[in-house]
């Protein structure tokens, strides 16, 4: 069994709460289903992609006009909001070569538990290495939330 989620799904990045919170949920149920399924020879593999070529950003900046404008609490930090709903198609893998390299690597033997592929899929793990404070400010600053 594959389970997708996402690398914020390790570490989160401001103005994407729902969706990583989402993706941290997939993490969650597959390690529960990994231990449910072993039994019955059924591996679960979690995949935590990084950038892939899709169209997620357009998606994500459907709505961030609303935090353009002054009355918004967060008009100020809007090149940072904007920043992120663009973050995974800034040079991303390609989906073609993302499939293939999937379906290669899920169907080793043994197959492995999590696989990480695209555009910065080490990165963010790495981050969610450091002390929280030290995490905390790095995401902030990327993002502009430290000018509020």
């Amino acid at each position: 069994m594959i389970n997708v989620g996402s690398v914020v799904g390790v570490l989160p990045t401001p103005f994407a709460g729902g969706y990583c919170a989402s993706k941290s949920a997939v993490h969650m149920l597959s390690e529960v289903m990994r231990m449910e399924a072993k039994p019955f020879g059924i591996d679960v593999v979690v995949v935590q992609p990084g950038g892939v070529k899709s169209s997620i950003a357009d998606n994500a900046a459907r709505d961030i006009g609303r935090f353009k404008g002054e009355s918004s609490h967060y008009h100020r930090v809007y090149a940072g909001i904007e920043k992120r709903a663009y973050a995974s198609q800034d040079n991303p893998m390609l989906a073609e070569d993302f499939a293939r390299e999937l379906v290669a690597r899920a169907f080793e033997t043994p197959p492995p538990r999590v696989i990480r592929l695209g555009t910065g899929s080490d990165a963010l793990p790495r981050l969610a290495e450091l002390p929280g404070e030290q995490r905390d400010a790095l995401l902030s600053a990327n993002y502009g939330l430290d000018e509020l």
